[in-house]
């Protein structure tokens, strides 16, 4: 059986966006869902406006990702949210990460939410540390360099900005530069094949780094880069 790819509302928070419930709601109907997170919206609307088989209609790990943040989470809350989720239909899991320092205090978290039932997975750091950036990568030298090089850059996601303009990765999509087109244009084309870039060295580290997939053992990026210099 062929799955259509997820929709992915991720941010920052796309809850924070002014048309939120409006933009779920009004997505085709056939077209799969994916929500990352912090719960810091009223979640009885969610589940007022968008059903959970409107959630849970692609055979991904949990469609609703919910994002645990040492120090500005509240436990508590996400917990009583997550629940009130999953009780009436949704599947949710929760994701986390933290620094190589506060990873035990995680775990201590990780293990508290288990306790209650609900799915609690631990990320793979990526960040900098004391100036220093931390994590996988499948091309090292992508990232956080001081000269760039030319490189044939090909994604395997898009980047849409709340304002609905599209972008070749992240790093032109926070940097809102190099838009290729918008969301409602008429004569948007969007191929699948590798384009010329002349940035390779600044990429976004979560365009590089190497994500666990729903195979276990496989890892994937989202950008694939043919460096030519």
């Amino acid at each position: 059986m062929l799955f259509r790819s997820p929709v992915s509302l991720r941010g920052g928070e796309p809850s924070e966006h002014p048309h939120f419930f409006e933009m779920l709601e009004t997505l085709p109907a056939g077209l799969p869902l994916k929500l990352v997170t912090n719960l810091s919206f009223d979640v009885t609307e969610l589940m007022g406006r968008v059903s959970p088989q409107r959630m849970n209609s692609h055979p991904s790990w949990a469609p609703i990702r919910a994002t645990f943040h040492l120090g500005r989470t509240d436990p508590e809350e996400m917990l009583h949210k997550v629940m009130l989720l999953e009780e009436s239909g949704y599947r949710v899991g929760i994701l986390a990460m933290a620094p190589p320092d506060r990873h035990a205090e995680l775990r201590d978290m990780q293990t508290w939410f288990l306790s209650w039932g609900i799915d609690f997975r631990i990320r793979a750091f990526v960040g900098y540390v004391d100036g220093e950036l931390k994590g996988h990568f499948r091309y090292e030298d992508a990232t956080g360099q001081s000269e760039t090089r030319s490189a044939a850059c090909r994604s395997a996601e898009i980047s849409i900005a709340p304002d609905g303009r599209v972008y070749r990765c992240r790093r032109e999509c926070f940097g809102e530069n190099g838009a290729v087109g918008h969301l409602l244009d008429d004569d948007l084309v969007i191929r699948a094949r590798h384009s010329p870039c002349q940035n390779y060295g600044v990429c976004h580290p979560c365009d590089v780094e190497l994500r666990p997939t729903v195979f276990r053992g496989s890892r994937r990026t989202a950008m694939e880069i043919l460096p030519l210099d």
